[in-house]
This record gives structure tokens, sequence and C-alpha cells, in this order.
């Protein structure tokens, strides 16, 4: 209805300064007839306070009036402590006449308190004279001040206080007066000017609420629930065209644009946190929200780009393949972390090539090696059968069996010098094993008709099949070798425990050999894996350095303590393991 009031196109800001404009005039006749009024009856406001004031200490200091004579009246009765009663009266007595508000009393009220403060003086000092006479035991003398001087300056004291409150009640009377008529002489003026003004304040305040307050509450309320992370309040169409309906407009196309890049970043969020690259994100919003979404989009392309090659990398390593190129063409630590990861792959296929070669190299001197002393020690070994056909002499006999024993423990460590050369090469593609199977099969391979094989569980283990054969071949015949002849062995899996570190060797998985054999003495476990370190002499000392050979080039570890029956326990941990399927 406003809008009808006000030229044709005139905007918001116009019709806002013409209300208030009309607004303030109303204010401003109000404001003068309010003046007048409260002027009026702020005076008799004050005139009715100070009275008040007024009535209410002369009725305190009447009751201190009173309490200095019953304490007069103690004392000459004897009561104890009736002089200090008096001195505390008087003492209200004061305090009560210095907050008089001596300024704002009438002349005759004046007149009457200072007259009522001299006789207060004059009775306090007689009442001190009876008390020094009855403390000096001269009641006469006490009863004659009291009867002569002191009841007649009490009675003219209440007097003069009650006139004094006579007084200040009938001021009270008339000021209250004065304010009723005032109040309702203004309560008639401001009445007719607000009939007068009612139907323009009625037109005022429904455009403000229609076209201001209630589009200005709801984008409030609106911008509050996005602060709070909230999209959900509406806001209503506004239909004109003005500067509330574009802001409305606008704000509009905000929340939408931040309700869209919002869902856009949830998505992404939840998207790396299940560790899922692979999301397509909407760039398609103006200005700033498009560039961010396109520089997130970037960032993501760069990441899953990043993440690709160092997933590549991680699986050529685990099969064993280094001659592969990383692209490293990325910005920033991207690409610094890529370049690093090709470094440290040349370095390592550098290291590898040069580890092979050598490797190759003990091959096959080995080879070379286990050649040329096997033919001599074949034809040893038939000469020794032709001699020990040739000489029967019982003597004899001895001898040739020590000289075989020589050429058996040199067969062997030609064997484990094979074993050796042929543990430590790089593990080509694993397979997963199944370990009760393989342990079966290395079992079949040794010679101990008293010992007895146990595997605990049905597991896999990701390995070598063979090089795994042949590390439980040697566990076995380690056991069959110091554990004595009649001995259980135990294979089982080790289950990885969780751990708050992110890095602890304690809690990896993978799996043991264990027997109930006799065990290591104490200071054996720290030398067993040594090469050429044994207690037997008929060993080579290399069948427990195989062992770690062969876990090694696994990427595992071996270690040795004693089992539950007090045998020893070999555990292999670091390897990957799963039920068998």
């Amino acid at each position: 209805m406003f809008d009808t009031l006000t030229p044709h196109g005139w905007n918001l800001k116009r019709k806002v300064i013409l209300a208030f404009a009309l607004t303030a005039l109303l204010v401003a006749a109000t404001g003068v007839v309010g003046f007048v009024a409260v002027s009026t009856v702020y005076d008799n406001s004050n005139a009715i306070n100070t009275n008040a004031e007024t009535v209410d200490t002369t009725k305190e200091l009447l009751i201190a009036i009173e309490q200095e004579q019953v304490a007069i009246y103690a004392d000459i009765a004897g009561e104890p402590g009736a002089r200090e009663e008096f001195e505390t009266a008087a003492s209200n007595f004061d305090r009560w006449a210095d907050e008089m508000n001596v300024e704002r009393l009438d002349g005759e009220q004046r007149q009457l308190f200072t007259a009522l403060e001299a006789k207060h003086a004059q009775y306090t000092r007689l009442s001190r004279e009876v008390f020094n006479a009855t403390q000096a035991g001269d009641i006469d003398r006490a009863n004659t001040i009291i009867e002569t001087q002191l009841d007649p300056l009490s009675v003219e004291m209440r007097g003069m206080a009650y006139s004094l409150q006579g007084l200040a009640l009938e001021n009270k009377r008339q000021a209250t007066t004065q304010v009723a008529d005032t109040a309702e002489t203004t309560q008639r003026l401001v009445l007719l000017l607000s009939a007068g003004a009612f139907g323009a304040a009625i037109l005022i305040g429904l455009f403000v609420s229609n076209r201001l307050t209630e589009p200005v509450n709801q984008l409030s309320a609106s911008a509050i629930s996005i602060s709070e992370g909230d999209f959900s309040t509406e806001i209503d169409e506004y239909h004109a065209d003005d500067e509330i309906g574009r802001m409305v407009e606008a704000f509009g196309e905000m929340r939408t644009n931040l309700e869209g890049v919002f869902a856009e970043l949830d998505a992404i969020s939840q998207h790396l946190q299940q560790g899922d690259l692979d999301h397509e994100i909407d760039t398609d919003y103006p200005g700033t929200y498009g560039e961010i979404m396109h520089n997130i989009d970037e960032s993501i392309t760069q990441l899953t780009a990043s993440f690709d090659e160092i997933r590549d990398a991680s699986e050529n390593l685990r099969a064993g393949e280094l001659d592969y190129d990383i692209d490293t063409d990325r910005p920033g630590e991207y690409g610094a972390v890529l370049s690093d990861l090709e470094g440290d792959l040349a370095q390592q296929r550098d290291r590898e090539r040069e580890l092979q070669r050598q490797k190759d190299q003990l091959e096959d001197f080995a080879t070379i090696v286990a050649h040329d002393l096997r033919n001599p020690l074949t034809v040893a070994r038939g000469r020794i059968t032709l001699l020990e056909d040739e000489y029967t002499n019982p003597t004899a006999a001895p001898h040739f069996d020590a000289i075989q024993q020589a050429h058996t423990r040199m067969e062997t460590l030609i064997d484990d010098i094979l074993s050796l050369a042929r543990a430590g090469q790089p593990i080509g593609e694993k397979e997963w094993v199944d370990v009760s199977q393989v342990a079966r099969d290395a079992w079949a391979t040794i010679d101990a008709p008293g010992m007895t094989l146990q595997t605990t569980g049905h597991f896999e283990v990701k390995a070598s099949r063979e090089r795994l054969q042949q590390l439980l071949e040697n566990l076995f015949g380690n056991a069959n070798a110091y554990a004595g002849d009649e001995v259980t062995i135990s294979v089982g899996s080790i289950e990885a425990m969780p751990t708050t570190t992110r890095d602890s060797t304690a809690n990896e998985s993978g799996f043991f050999v264990a027997d109930d054999g006799s065990g290591f003495d104490e200071g054996q476990q720290s030398k067993v894996f040594k090469p050429g370190y044994t207690t037997d002499d008929s060993g080579t000392g290399y069948g427990l350095w195989i062992v770690q050979t062969i876990a090694n080039a696994h990427g595992w570890r071996v270690s040795v303590t004693e089992s539950e029956t007090g045998g020893a326990r070999f555990e292999v941990t670091g390897a990957r393991v799963r039920e068998h399927r």
C-alpha cells in the first residue's frame, strides 16, 4: 500500500527515507508533548521522593529518641549495658540526622529540624549526666534530672518530629495530586495525537514489515544456518524489482552454489577416506567457486596419477621387476616425490644388477668348484672301495671308515656350498604356497624314522615353493642332527597382533618350526646363524646360514627362541600369511 503513496520508479532507499521521515515527524510531535509532561512529572516526583525520604528519616529519629529514653530508664533500674544501648541509639539518631536532605526541605521544615537537632544535643548531654550520677550511686540526683529536664525535652523532641513528619506528608500529598493532574492532561493530549497518527503509523509499519523486516529476517536466519553448515533454510520469493529483491535473488544463487560446492567437497572427502580417487568433480560453477573446484579437480588428477605411479612401482617391486620408468612430470611436491622414487629405483637397479652379477659369478664359481672337487672325490671313493676289498686286515677297517666319513663330509660341504650360492639368488614371482603340504614334502627327504611331524592349522604364505621347501628341509635336518632321534617337530602360523606403533617387527605375521628336544645351551642362540658355526663334528655349520639367506631373499626375518616344551623354536616373520583356500 505504501508503494502507491510514492512516485513511480522510486527505489527502496527513497521509500525507506520517506517512511522514516514521516515516522520522525510523529516522534517529534509526541516528543514535545512528552517533554513538557515529563518535566512537570519529574519536578513533582523529586518533591514526592524528598518528602517520602523526610517521613522515613523522621520515623527513624523517633525510634532513636524512644530507644534513648528506654536506655536511661534501664540504667536507673540497674540493668547492665544500658549506657552502651544509649550510645548506640544516640549514634543512630546522628546518622539519620546526617542523612536528612536539608537542602530540599522548605523553610518551616528546616526550622523544625534545626530546633530538633539542638534539643537532641541538650538531651544527650543531660543523659550522660544521669549515667554519671547512677554510676556514682546518686540515684536521687539522676531521677531529678530525668523528671525535671529529660522527660520534658523528650516530649518536645517527639512533638517536633511529629510536626516535621506531618509537614512532609502534606507536601507529598500536594505533589502527588499535581502529578496526577499533569498525567491526566498529558494523557488526553497524547491520546489525541496518537489517534491522528495511528493510520500513518500502521501504513509505515506494514511497509517496513512486508518489504524489509521479513526478507531481512529470512536472509539473516538463512545466513546463520549456512554458517553452521545447514543449507535447508528456505527464503520466500520476493517479487519487487528493488534492492531487496536483487539481494534475495543473489543470496539464493550463492546458497545454491555453496550447497553444490560443499556437497562436492563432502563427496571428495568420503572418496579420499575410502582410498577412491576415481571420482568425477563438477566444476561447472561461476567465478571463484568454479576456479576452486577446477583447482581441486586438477589436484585430484595429479594425486591420482602420482598414486598410480607409486602403485605401479610397488607392484613391480613385489614382482622383482626394476626395469621400468616412472613419469616424474608432475608439479611441485608430486614431481619431487616421484623424482626421489625414480632416483631410489635407479640406485636399486644398479645395486641389483651388481648383486646379480656377483651372485652369478659366485654360483658359477661354486658349480665349477663342486664339479672339480666331485670328480677326484668320486675317483678317491672308488679307490677306497677297491682297497677295502683287497685289504681284509681288520686293523685297516677303522682307517677306511675314517676316510669314507671324510669323503662324505666333503660331499655334504659341496652340497651346502651349492645350496648357499643358489639360496641368495633373487626371488622371482611369488605364489601362495600351502605350508602344510610343503612341510610334508620336505619331511619326505629327511631320513629320521624316530621323528614325528605335526602341522597346526592350514595356512599359506606368499613365497617361492622351491626355496621354502629347502628352508624347511634345513630346519628339519638341524632338528634331526641336534634335537635327538625321537622328537616331535611342529609347524604353525604366527598371527600379527594389533599394535599402536607404526613399525613393530614384534607383531608381524609369519610361521614357526619348533621341536621338543633339548634346545640350545646358554649363549648358542646368538651364534647359530653364523656361517661355519656347529657343535657337531660331522656338520658343516652352513645349514642355518642357508635358512637365513633364503629368508632374507624373501624379505623375511628368522630368529630362534625356546619352544614351550623347552626345545628350539625358529620363527620366520615378515611373511604374508592367509588361511588355505
